[in-house]
């Protein structure tokens, strides 16, 4: 059973990293390969810098040696060099030339390795979040808002490491193996030797900290999204917190939470730099054995002393090389749980936005109708509305009311198309929307604006906040200052040193409630939609300024079809008729006949 959930893991881990790659755009899967064989290109330039170090380090101890070497005594006659030529300043001329461009080529392979690895993050960053926003609403009323802030934040960084790493492992494997290659140029039997006992050496200890490197990554994503939680349950409670005096609290929860995230990060940390010391003896010994060998069977040192500087050259430039793979590799045990679950956010389902961005406006001229509606989030779960029946008759303003979880809210929703009715049908002029036609829901999506109880102020003025989600150039501003008076708001803003241009402050801290409210109608009223429709607009104001806002709500034009929710039936006075839902039922429906 081991053995077999082993062999998952590793498909697992072989899968992801695929799927990683198919969701790379064309542009930068193009890139990948440029780096690729800028890596190929950095491979050969090692060996051949190594390689002009042999006959560098001979012809300083004995120039005539070099053509004792069957090798580069062939390549300096192809080269037109002869035993009589002086070849000191052209070996050393190409044996620094080699180590130049080497290094220049390792350089330039770094920058690319850490820039694409960033716009790789930036494009799957951009594609989760675009994605996230386009779930359908059932998805988002379902789901955890944490899990999005950890994919969206410490899923994704990781996922760029990720990159890096496996680019580092590609960039170490080739420049090891041709090190390695040079090295088998000159002594196979040594390079084989060479290349059994440090690869052995490092698929051992890869093989006992796998398993434990990959429960790193688990943790670390189930800690991550613990801390956002405890993180955004403080922040969003700190008047509670100051007043009770319980920030001690939440910070020790804070701790126990992310103690574990330092001690896994330390853990990791160490599995992947220790084995780099226990080489460099194992490499030290090796260069020391080797050079006593050779003593033992050559008469002179001058013969073996070029071939041990190569031999130590390459150590030099071997380990480190044969370190950050298995450092990469140890990360990548670690971050695969966090690519893992980025790519199946990705990959959720999400609304047909071709369709949704080609429809146009369904058009509204008479009725929506509740027929027989019933609704529930899923089988299991009870009826949130059952067999409801009403009529909102275009241009005119209607009330639902009810107490908090009697079906008011999930009732608007339906309107929106939000929601799918799970019986019944709902109708606009007759035609059904409550069919899995998306069509026909993005059609009438288009013809609302919808007032939410809690208005969103981002810290930028009042005409960007009032033409929400519009660049600040492209603002009508004609239609802003028709929005700002409708929504009795005008006024204010125009006393004001700044006018338009006044900011609001970090989710409007500047400003009232009821001016928070004001903006939230003066939003909707400037995408000039048929249906307004206003959740709570007043529950959290004071009776004074819910009456200015009720009057604002009154006085706006008559072809607008208003419905306003309310757990407040005198709020709700002036409405042409009130609608209560209790316990998911019509309990009543008053209309106004004056």
């Amino acid at each position: 059973i081991r053995k077999i959930k082993k062999n998952f893991l590793k498909k697992e881990i072989i899968s992801t990293y695929l799927r990683l790659w198919n969701e790379l755009n064309k542009k930068r899967k193009f890139q990948l390969k440029i780096i690729l064989l800028l890596m190929i290109l950095s491979g050969i330039s090692e060996m051949i810098s190594l390689g002009l170090l042999f006959p560098f380090l001979a012809i300083l101890i004995d120039p005539s040696s070099i053509w004792e070497n069957q090798i580069f005594s062939k390549v300096l006659i192809f080269l037109g060099f002869s035993k009589e030529s002086n070849i000191m300043l052209p070996i050393t001329i190409f044996f620094s030339l080699g180590s130049i461009i080497a290094n220049s080529l390792r350089l330039l392979n770094l920058w690319l390795n850490v820039k694409v690895s960033q716009l790789i993050g930036n494009d799957l960053n951009y594609i989760a979040f675009y994605r996230v926003l386009n779930h359908p609403y059932l998805a988002h009323k379902n789901r955890n808002t944490d899990s999005i802030i950890v994919a969206l934040t410490n899923h994704i960084k990781l996922t760029i490491d990720t990159v890096e790493y496996i680019l580092q492992i590609i960039s170490s494997v080739l420049i090891s193996l041709f090190l390695f290659l040079t090295i088998f140029t000159i002594n196979p039997n040594l390079a084989t030797f060479c290349i059994l006992v440090l690869a052995t050496t490092y698929i051992y200890i890869g093989s006992i900290f796998k398993n434990r490197l990959l429960k790193n990554g688990s943790k670390i994503a189930f800690y991550s999204e613990k801390q956002v939680n405890i993180i955004q349950e403080s922040l969003g409670g700190i008047r509670d917190i100051i007043i009770n005096n319980k920030a001690k609290y939440y910070s020790d929860i804070f701790r126990e939470i992310d103690l574990p995230l330092r001690k896994i990060g330390a853990t990791s940390s160490f599995i992947g730099g220790f084995p780099r010391y226990a080489m460099e003896a194992i490499a030290m010994t090796l260069i020391a054995f080797v050079a006593y060998i050779m003593l033992k069977n050559t008469e002179t040192a001058t013969n073996i002393i070029p071939f041990l500087g190569v031999l130590a050259l390459s150590g030099q430039k071997l380990l480190p090389a044969l370190q950050m793979i298995f450092k990469s590799w140890t990360s990548l045990q670690s971050t695969h749980q966090s690519v893992y679950e980025l790519l199946n956010l990705i990959k959720e389902p999400i609304e047909d936005i071709n369709l949704k961005d080609n429809s146009k406006p369904l058009l509204f001229s008479n009725n929506i109708t509740f027929k027989n509606v019933s609704f529930k989030y899923d089988l299991k779960s009870r009826l949130i509305l059952n067999k409801i029946n009403f009529k909102i008759n275009k241009g005119e303003m209607i009330g639902i009311v009810g107490k908090t979880g009697g079906g008011k809210s999930t009732s608007i929703d339906l309107i929106m198309g939000l929601l799918i009715p799970t019986s019944g049908k709902i109708l606009i002029d007759g035609k059904v929307i409550n069919k899995k036609d998306k069509s026909i829901i993005y059609a009438w999506q288009k013809n609302i604006a919808h007032v939410p109880q809690n208005i969103y102020i981002s810290d930028a003025s009042f005409a960007e906040n009032i033409a929400f989600g519009i660049p600040k150039e492209n603002i009508d501003f004609k239609r802003l200052i028709y929005s700002a008076e409708k929504a009795n708001i005008r006024e204010y803003i125009e006393s004001l040193p700044k006018k338009y241009n006044t900011v609001l402050g970090e989710r409007g801290s500047k400003i009232s409630g009821g001016q928070k409210q004001r903006i939230g109608i003066a939003r909707a009223l400037y995408q000039q939609k048929e249906i307004l429709i206003l959740d709570e607009p007043t529950s959290s104001l004071d009776a004074k300024t819910e009456s200015f806002i009720v009057k604002s709500i009154k006085k706006l034009p008559s072809n607008i079809t208003i419905i306003m929710i309310s757990h407040r039936k005198n709020t709700l006075k002036n409405c042409d008729q009130i609608i209560t839902i209790k316990d998911g039922e019509i309990a009543n429906i008053d209309f106004n006949l004056s």
